[in-house]
């Protein structure tokens, strides 16, 4: 199945314009069940009249996933289910039957608890009762609807200013119909500039919590960490086993955990902001980045060798960068793994290419990305030996294209740094997944 937003079958509610341009534009998104669609016109100065969407019940409201019973040949029962789907456009009783397309992975309903879009958005709508000033800003599902989102703003936490940047926070909640994606909740920022998005798990690990330590951001027995390690009940993957719907009711603990993070957020983008780097640092890291991340860690292709170079371009000229602080070498990466990492199809006028860069930013492959560099960063109080091994490996590159013929590499290792080690993929990380590959 593709990865994109597929035409006819996924739908991206915004109420605002988004980079992708793949969305239903929308001015305010409904979550109660049986809202109805309203829609108005607006009128510029010239006495021009434009169609405009007032209100829009959420996409997810429109239609919903059900267990379908698996039969062997001869019409023999089996315990086992797939998940199937039916639209209910201007049907909210559910009285007229729509043709169903179902899902091809079987499941077994004993291990596995299918999360209906119905219960879904009930949860969420649990989790925000009573939360002044939460606002809906997208809604909608991707992939052939194996993944469905939520995204909410919350008027508490403002757009706000770290690291030289503006930046807008949203909580996000995901799930998905395939058996290996759970449901899922994060905090995630975007740079008002650039549109970079950076998704943040709620729950800290201890590395994490350390490094925030070490950086002087929190200091050793601070109380502002309470309950982002999940002792005290905070929870952000739930699995689609037959406790889940136990184990839901401690999601309300996360609204307050999203205060938290986007307060700790803030102050890492403003350490970064206060971190000179200089341009031969800056293309360093990213030679270092880019191999770690290469199929032979430590070795560099001309391919790899571009894309680190890819980087070093947008430190120096990204929007909102002045190529001169950690904070650039930051956003450089966020806009790269936002925007432009999907090189199957050129972008320029492919709108299936766009959209697959969407959902690989948001819910795939490059949103870890993003990520695991804002580990790489954070977790560690100098980065010279990376800086070292980056610049090793830019002279072998340089050799190479100088010579026209392959140099004999001599084997290079990182020089072993624990807290600054790039973090396995944790069950958070790994959790939506892709198709594409870097």
């Amino acid at each position: 199945m593709s990865d994109g937003i597929i035409e006819g079958l996924d739908l991206v509610q915004s109420t605002k314009p988004t980079w992708h341009g793949k969305e239903q534009l929308c001015e305010a998104i409904v979550l109660k069940k049986g809202a109805p669609l309203m829609e108005g016109f607006k009128e510029d100065g010239e006495g021009n009249k434009t169609d405009v969407i007032v209100q829009a019940p959420a996409w997810l409201r429109q239609w919903d996933v059900e267990e379908v019973s698996l039969s062997a040949r001869g019409n023999k029962k089996t315990p086992y289910k797939i998940v199937g789907f039916s639209d209910r456009p201007n049907d909210p009783d559910g009285t007229e039957e729509e043709p169903r397309e179902y899902f091809l992975k079987p499941y077994n309903p004993e291990t596995y608890h299918l999360l209906e879009n119905e219960r879904f958005m009930d949860l969420i709508e649990e989790c925000l009762h009573g939360i002044e000033g939460a606002t809906v800003t997208t809604c909608g599902s991707v992939c052939g609807r194996t993944k469905a989102f939520v995204t909410v703003s919350i008027e508490e936490i403002e757009a706000y200013k770290a690291g030289g940047r503006e930046f807008e926070p949203f909580l996000n909640f995901l799930t998905g119909f395939t058996g290996n994606i759970p449901l899922l909740i994060n905090n995630s920022n975007v740079c008002t500039v650039c549109d970079n998005t950076f998704r943040w798990n709620l729950q800290l690990t201890k590395q994490r919590q350390k490094a925030l330590i070490a950086a002087g951001i929190v200091s050793e027995g601070d109380t502002s960490l309470d309950g982002l390690d999940g002792k005290a009940g905070l929870q952000t993957t739930f699995k689609h086993t037959k406790n889940m719907p136990t184990l839901l009711k401690k999601i309300p603990a996360i609204v307050q955990a999203f205060l938290k993070n986007q307060t700790l957020f803030a102050s890492v983008l403003d350490l970064l902001g206060d971190m000179p780097c200089s341009h031969e640092e800056a293309i360093s890291l990213f030679y270092s980045f880019i191999s770690s991340r290469s199929v032979k860690s430590g070795e560099l292709s001309n391919q790899t060798a571009s894309k680190a170079m890819r980087l070093f371009e947008l430190f120096k000229h990204g929007k909102g960068n002045s190529g001169e602080t950690m904070a650039d070498v930051f956003s450089a990466v966020t806009d790269y793994f936002t925007h432009e990492n999907t090189n199957k199809l050129t972008l320029d006028g492919d709108t299936s290419a766009i959209s697959k860069q969407y959902v690989s930013s948001e819910f795939g492959s490059a949103g870890d990305s993003k990520e695991q560099f804002f580990d790489w960063i954070l977790l560690t109080d100098n980065h010279a030996d990376y800086i070292k091994h980056g610049d090793k490996l830019r002279k072998e590159q340089a050799a190479k294209e100088t010579d026209g013929e392959e140099i004999e590499r001599e084997a290079i290792e990182l020089v072993p740094v624990p807290a600054f080690a790039l973090p396995a993929p944790t069950q958070e990380s790994v959790a939506i997944v892709s198709t594409d590959k870097d």
